[in-house]
């Protein structure tokens, strides 16, 4: 018997972080928006609208992605993130200057990334047990617990 699947969503972004600016902005100033605006207020309103979206549409389009969601993992604490984030940090620095000092320093910090996640993770397990064994009630395969 298989697991089933994750589940996959649709989601819609823009790129704006990689858009031209100065275009956008030179665009923007010549638009009517800002050379000819309404009086009326709902017409400005709708005029805005209009105008920001058709810019965001040819300096930005919209583009469609399908992304797999994930169940939160109750053993990811700030901690792991932490020392995520580090390793990323280090990671990134080692493959950038490519010196072996750089490459040590993301080595340790994998390292310790990996114990502190398998740390957060039993530790997670013990209070999982631990609850169930004072509860006898519980059935410890209620409980929800996944190893990813």
């Amino acid at each position: 018997m298989s697991r089933p699947g994750l589940p996959r969503k649709t989601v819609y972004t823009r790129n704006v972080r990689g858009m031209d600016s100065d275009s956008f902005r030179t665009e923007l100033q010549r638009s009517a928006l800002l050379v000819s605006p309404p009086d009326n207020v709902d017409e400005l309103v709708a005029l805005y609208n209009s105008t920001l979206t058709a810019l965001l549409d040819k300096f930005a389009p919209v583009k469609k992605r399908c992304i797999t969601e994930r169940p939160d993992t109750a053993w990811f604490t700030p901690e792991v993130r932490r020392a995520k984030k580090v390793r990323r940090q280090a990671e990134r620095r080692w493959r950038k200057s490519r010196l072996e000092v750089d490459r040590q320093i993301y080595r340790h910090t994998r390292s310790q990334c990996s114990a502190i996640i398998v740390k957060a993770r039993s530790r997670y397990v013990m209070n999982i047990l631990s609850s169930a064994v004072s509860d006898s009630r519980k059935d410890v395969r209620s409980c929800e617990w996944s190893p990813g």
